[in-house]
């Protein structure tokens, strides 16, 4: 059974975005991308529990 999930892409500056996952209230995720390249880049990703802080996570991304 999938949850649903609603989300939102803002770009945020030149060659930056963020990507907001609400996966429920309280709970959602946050994605910063540095693009360094086209389809390539780096992330830091925030996950958010009952309104707090739980985990970060960084590391590299690209299009298959």
């Amino acid at each position: 059974c999938a949850l649903p999930i609603s989300y939102t892409y803002a770009v945020t500056g030149s060659g930056t975005a963020r990507v907001v996952a609400t996966l429920k209230t309280g709970r959602w995720v946050e994605i910063d991308l540095t693009f360094e390249s086209e389809g390539a880049g780096r992330y830091i990703e925030r996950r958010f529990d009952k309104g707090s802080l739980k985990e970060t996570t960084s590391g590299k991304f690209s299009r298959p």
